[in-house]
């Protein structure tokens, strides 16, 4: 069983074999290896038309409750230090952010890695060429090395395997 929400997870008490955690890594006592870093990009629907980044202050910032932050982190290294868009609207997690930028609902930010498919189908566009580096990456966590079952340790390096290619 693989854990992909947000809580921290005790796999002493939990029927949960790994889970897949954005952060720093440091998780104590857990088997952490890091997937891939990430990086924050603005994302939207093909049918809006953005040609500069200041057209954003017309448009609906998306938002993801714990990830507050991200928005002006990535129009700092863009170099604009107050914007304020029309309308922004936050969403409890980066998927439902990421639904409402597909449907046209305004401006996601998230990494470009999570929505590969939809920026190759074009149901979604990156519309500005920036990406910030974010400090936090993707890590799969499970419990220590010898409490890890042969099953477990074979999916692990299977994910592994695929997160290299």
């Amino acid at each position: 069983r693989i854990a992909t929400s947000i809580e921290p997870v005790d796999f002493r008490h939990e029927d949960v074999d790994c889970a897949i955690r954005s952060g720093h890594g440091n998780w104590p006592g857990l088997n952490v290896d890091k997937l891939f870093s990430e990086r924050l990009t603005p994302v939207c629907s093909p049918k809006i038309e953005l040609k500069t980044i200041e057209e954003l202050q017309q448009q609906t910032l998306l938002h993801a409750r714990l990830r507050p932050d991200d928005w002006h982190m990535w129009l700092r290294s863009a170099g604009v230090s107050e914007l304020r868009p029309a309308h922004e609207q936050t969403f409890e997690t980066r998927n439902f952010a990421i639904q409402a930028a597909i449907d046209g609902l305004g401006i996601a930010i998230v990494d470009p890695a999570l929505v590969k498919d939809e920026l190759r189908s074009g149901r979604l566009i990156q519309p500005f060429a920036q990406s910030l580096p974010s400090e936090n990456a993707y890590h799969l966590v499970s419990p220590p090395q010898m409490q890890m079952s042969e099953s477990l340790l074979a999916f692990r390096d299977w994910l592994l395997d695929e997160v290299r290619k």
